[in-house]
């Protein structure tokens, strides 16, 4: 990646501690010769520049720099590096991204990255939440790390220490979308995950301690559910006293006129690096005032619901 000469700004004062305060600069460069489609500079239609953003994380002022190109005919921009600063320039994070800029030229890419305070009772953060994609579907990710103050400099002023916790995490957690201003964790600070099972999406909230993990809740095993839209068919559905298989039994009938209603859901959540798995997935179901847990494929088939790979 071929980067371009970089300015030095001062902080721009805002009465808004969290609506960041853009500075553009354009930069013009020549013409690269080498014809690799990493470099954007070969395709005339587009330009790039560097914006500037002030964003404040408790008591800390911190700079977030967006390296981005613009294609000057649809006038879609993509962002293909970014770096967060503290206040004395010091560089605290950096993430490039691979773009085809091909086809970015003929209007065909573009991403959405932002980088966003995260605030909790006993510390804060920086999430970098990006959309590596033009289409619902695209892949979400999120880079996030602690933030404090550390050790006094030889001037008085203490430098900026990072704490990084999650690196490109497939991004659901709840409230981390690019538009936000800010992001504030839960009791306890605790950052909700919504977490597709394949048949269901279970609300998991994951505890952050600010010294480098995010880890599930202890001993919290049933969760809020989210069920999509479903097309139930008629048939028998097989329901537990408890949610697990060892349980005792029943069958619950499933009537064109028959009223059901999702109630929770239940998991064994736990961390394998930067993934969240969820172990031993149940839905508990009520029909027509019956109520119970479902597990079996069969059973979420008969619901509209595809059974889990």
């Amino acid at each position: 990646m071929k980067w371009f000469y970089r300015n030095r700004f001062g902080l721009v004062d805002s009465d808004q501690p969290f609506f960041g305060f853009w500075v553009s600069v354009v930069v013009v460069l020549s013409m690269a010769t080498a014809a690799v489609d990493a470099n954007p500079l070969q395709y005339s239609t587009i330009r790039i520049f560097q914006n500037r953003e002030r964003i404040v994380v408790g008591k800390q002022e911190l700079i977030a720099e967006y390296h981005t190109a613009i294609n000057m005919l649809t006038q879609k921009r993509v962002v293909y590096g970014v770096r967060v600063r503290d206040k004395f320039d010091h560089e605290l994070y950096r993430r490039d991204f691979d773009i085809p800029f091909k086809a970015f030229a003929e209007d065909a890419y573009y991403n959405t990255v932002a980088v966003k305070p995260v605030i909790g009772t006993n510390g804060t953060g920086v999430a970098v939440i990006s959309i590596l994609g033009p289409t619902y579907d695209a892949p979400r990710r999120i880079d996030f790390f602690g933030v404090r103050s550390g050790s006094p400099t030889v001037i008085g002023a203490r430098a900026t220490e990072v704490v990084p916790i999650l690196t490109q995490m497939q991004n659901q957690f709840v409230d981390a979308e690019p538009t936000r201003n800010s992001i504030r964790l839960g009791k306890g600070d605790t950052w909700t995950y919504r977490y597709w099972t394949g048949s269901f999406y279970l609300y998991i909230p994951l505890a952050v301690d600010w010294y480098g993990t995010i880890s599930p809740v202890p001993k919290q095993t049933d969760f809020y559910v989210e069920v999509p839209g479903f097309n139930r068919a008629q048939g028998k559905i097989r329901v537990y006293l408890k949610p697990t298989i060892k349980s005792n039994a029943a069958y619950l009938q499933i009537t064109p006129t028959s009223n059901v209603r999702f109630i929770r859901g239940h998991g064994v959540p736990s961390m394998s690096g930067q993934r969240l798995l969820v172990n031993d997935a149940a839905i508990r179901v009520e029909v027509d005032g019956k109520s119970g847990w479902v597990m079996d494929a069969d059973s979420l088939d008969v619901l509209g619901l595809k059974p889990p790979i």
